[in-house]
């Protein structure tokens, strides 16, 4: 690799490195916005919420997999949520005997308005890009994502 390749390297590494310490600082904000005002509920539920909002009921062992959490730390988190209001267990649709995590209707409102202020902030910060640049912007991060 030529040494001007390696600082175009350098460069989108440092340029990401910039971006995904953004994303933390705003999925941090939103979590914190989600536990607000609900007494016990820690800002690290948000994102067992998002995970059931995104993907429905879930085992609790999918959660804790998927959000590469330990069983029970997830375990107080779920019970923090259901405590709220905010999600109920259950029989797990597909296998009766299993127990499932959903979120109730004033949990799905809850992370809702989290994730609409959170795209809010993003739209905001697009709004300097044209269409075109965006069309780009899009795929290029797409290409990037793959594996």
């Amino acid at each position: 690799m030529s040494r001007a390749r390696q600082q175009l390297v350098a460069q989108v590494g440092t340029e990401l490195g910039e971006l995904l310490s953004d994303a933390r600082a705003v999925i941090n904000r939103a979590a914190m916005a989600f536990a607000m005002d609900l007494p016990g509920l820690r800002p690290a539920a948000f994102h067992v919420a998002r995970h059931l909002s995104s993907n429905g009921p879930a085992r609790p062992t999918e959660l804790a997999a998927a959000l590469d959490v330990d069983k029970g730390a997830l375990s107080r988190l779920i019970s923090d949520l259901e405590h709220a209001g905010l999600v109920t267990k259950g029989p797990h649709p597909d296998d009766g005997r299993a127990i499932a995590v959903a979120l109730t209707h004033a949990g799905e409102r809850r992370v809702a308005r989290v994730l609409a202020d959170k795209g809010a902030e993003l739209t905001q910060r697009l709004t300097r890009f044209d269409d075109g640049e965006l069309v780009t912007l899009a795929g290029l991060l797409r290409r990037l994502n793959e594996r």
